[in-house]
Parts: C-alpha cells; sequence; structure tokens
C-alpha cells in the first residue's frame, strides 16, 4: 500500500509495485561491479471539489511511474 501522509492535502491509499534486478559482474582483473535497475508504479487517491462552489468531494487517481538504475564500483 503507498499513502502520503500530510496535513496539506486529504488523500486515500493506493497500491504500489516495484521490482528490479541487480547483477554482479567481474569487469577487469579482480575489479568488481555492482549494477542494476529497478521499477516502481506508485497510485494513491486525493479528494478535489467539482466547483469551489460545491461541498461534494470527488477522489481522482494519481499515478507516478519511476525507474532507478544503481552502479556500484
Amino acid at each position: 500500500m503507498y499513502n502520503i501522509n500530510t496535513d496539506n492535502f486529504n488523500t486515500k491509499q493506493g497500491s504500489s509495485i516495484m521490482g528490479g534486478i541487480q547483477m554482479r559482474g567481474n569487469v577487469y582483473n579482480n575489479f568488481d561491479m555492482l549494477y542494476g535497475i529497478s521499477f516502481f508504479d506508485t497510485t494513491f487517491g486525493m479528494a478535489v471539489r467539482e466547483t469551489p462552489a460545491t461541498t461534494k468531494i470527488n477522489y481522482i487517481d494519481l499515478n507516478t511511474q519511476s525507474v532507478q538504475i544503481s552502479v556500484l564500483m
């Protein structure tokens, strides 16, 4: 589950998926290197009003996707 805890916005929890792979390789003689890539997909809801004059609140789903590349020598 993914959630943003803040006093500034009214939010609700959403789902999250993370996956990745890391590999270790011998580059030159005894020099090792670790490299990898990870993918993230998170969803959460934020409360919005249809118009500023109404009190009815709807939740819209927001989705963020990201990729992280890591290298360790």
